[in-house]
């Protein structure tokens, strides 16, 4: 089996940042390399909001009304 040894692997050490900028560049440039496989079109942007409005939509509503149910106690709070 092959072992490095101590100092090359003090050589060869890099930090995080190092490392996500390495990250970056490899990234970047495997994608300026080659065409995109994957387009997106209306049709799927469509889907995509439809699917986000269905799940999102009674979460909104219950804010919404937890708000306005807010600001009427506190108007009748003030008026009394």
């Amino acid at each position: 089996m092959f072992r490095m040894d101590e100092r090359f692997e003090d050589k060869v050490k890099l930090h995080n940042r190092d490392r996500i900028g390495l990250l970056a560049v490899v990234l970047t440039i495997s994608l300026l390399a080659c065409r995109p496989v994957i387009t997106v079109g209306w049709g799927e942007i469509l889907i995509v909001t439809a699917v986000l409005l269905f799940v999102l939509a009674p979460l909104l509503i219950r804010i919404m009304r937890l708000r306005t149910d807010n600001q009427k106690d506190k108007k009748d709070r003030g008026k009394e």
